[in-house]
């Protein structure tokens, strides 16, 4: 039976792709850009269709981030706007 691999990325929209895994590999099933709610929907889809055990989440957890690049210089040209992205995605991670 096939395994089917979630990889999840937070962020204002969420990053979603599916690979399944057959034992020799993943192959890219699907891969695009949705709301959180919409994302959660297609999870849960997956695994009412294949079960809990057929399915494994991966999921980017920005908490564990230490470096922000030039978040610094970039909050200094636009404002503290930059600051809340990175914890509106923080958030979103740990909804999820």
């Amino acid at each position: 039976m096939s395994k089917f691999l979630i990889g999840i990325d937070t962020g204002t929209t969420t990053g979603f792709a599916i690979a399944c895994d057959s034992g020799r590999g993943g192959k890219l099933q699907e891969i695009k850009s949705l709301s959180i709610t919409k994302a959660m929907a297609r999870t849960i889809e997956l695994v009412n269709e294949h079960g809990k055990d057929n399915i494994k989440i991966f999921i980017e957890d920005p908490r564990k981030r230490t470096w922000f690049g030039d978040a610094d210089a970039r909050q200094r040209r636009s404002g503290p706007g930059v600051r809340e992205g990175i914890g509106s995605v923080k958030r979103d991670a740990s909804i999820w």
